[in-house]
């Protein structure tokens, strides 16, 4: 139960700390001199920081297949429901927030769907093949690209709605009329 719940955490943690790079990469893109300095080296903590958790990570998913072998074809298989129930989720927001976020950010988003979707698919194959640890760590992979997309998404948007209304209340409306 504890390797369940470190997990569970880890992968949490995992999928947030990525997120929070990509809209930290963003804006070092947007900045120049000393604030893209400072913004760099902030990125690079957080990368540092991200490494160590999908360590943790992966030693959770190693200790959880390790114990769920008992159970193992239900455990990958709740854990496709879940990964499938995510990527629905992630795939609703990317669409319903198509004219609040930048292409880019889009783009990137659409990107991580598909090596999620990818994930799905290579675990179904290894559940196919009787290695149930195996898919379990693709399909909790998907799970946490998922995740990954859903608070990259929705921190883009709050960003960016942030941004506009520091010029102009009117400016994300303004911005989808033109």
């Amino acid at each position: 139960e504890d390797a369940r719940v470190s997990l569970r955490l880890n992968s949490q943690l995992e999928a947030l700390l990525k997120a929070h790079t990509k809209i930290i990469d963003n804006l070092a893109g947007e900045k120049q001199g000393s604030q893209a300095v400072a913004i760099k080296n902030i990125l690079s903590d957080v990368k540092n920081k991200t490494e160590e958790i999908t360590k943790n990570r992966e030693h959770s998913e190693g200790r959880v297949s390790a114990q769920a072998f008992q159970n193992a074809n239900v455990n990958a298989d709740n854990k496709l429901q879940e990964a499938d129930a995510a990527i629905r989720e992630a795939e609703e927001l990317i669409e319903n927030s198509e004219t609040i976020i930048h292409y880019s950010a889009r783009q990137k988003a659409l990107a991580d769907l598909g090596t999620a979707r990818q994930n799905i698919a290579d675990g179904k194959l290894k559940l196919g093949a009787g290695d149930y640890a195996g898919a379990f760590i693709f399909f909790q992979n998907a799970v946490r690209l998922a995740q990954e997309i859903n608070i990259y998404i929705s921190s883009e948007s709050k960003l960016k709605l942030q941004l506009n209304l520091q010029g102009s209340l009117l400016a994300p409306f303004e911005q989808q009329s033109v």
